[in-house]
């Protein structure tokens, strides 16, 4: 009797150390992937709010999508500004022709019909009074 008592704390005594030996693996493991949390700056939702939570596959599936869609709009601007910065560069007459193709927006169009209006009433005007003329200086300044 007295050697099963003693066989079974031996064997509580040795159950006992790998427990203890499990909670360490596991606390470096916890570790482990809280550094990488850091590191790759991901939140953990259950953290910040006491409560454990799992996104569904729908929803997960759907920010997914809504991402790709913005991923690809943001492209598609960033790539436009690259090519309207070109044309820019090439001279204000040049981004204006061009401007309205590559963004069609009804006030701009109208703004832009406003500046050939103008400068058709400039280059009449300029060439009946002279560049000297008030009026004409007043047109040239706008």
């Amino acid at each position: 009797m007295e050697l099963k008592r003693e066989q079974a704390l031996g064997a509580i005594e040795t159950l006992k150390e790998e427990r203890i030996k499990h909670e360490k693996e596991v606390e470096e493991a916890q570790a482990y992937a809280d550094k990488l949390r850091k590191e790759l700056k991901i939140s953990d939702i259950a953290e910040a709010s006491g409560v454990a939570s799992t996104l569904e596959p729908e929803t997960l599936r759907r920010l997914e999508g809504a991402r790709i869609e913005v991923e690809s709009a943001y492209k598609g601007v960033a790539e436009l500004l690259v090519k309207l910065k070109e044309l820019d560069a090439k001279g204000p007459t040049v981004l204006r022709k061009s401007i309205l193709t590559a963004f069609n927006d009804e006030f701009l169009s109208k703004l832009m019909q406003d500046l050939s209006t103008t400068e058709a009433n400039l280059a009449g005007k300029a060439t009946v009074y002279g560049p000297e003329n008030p009026e004409i200086k007043q047109l040239a300044a706008m």
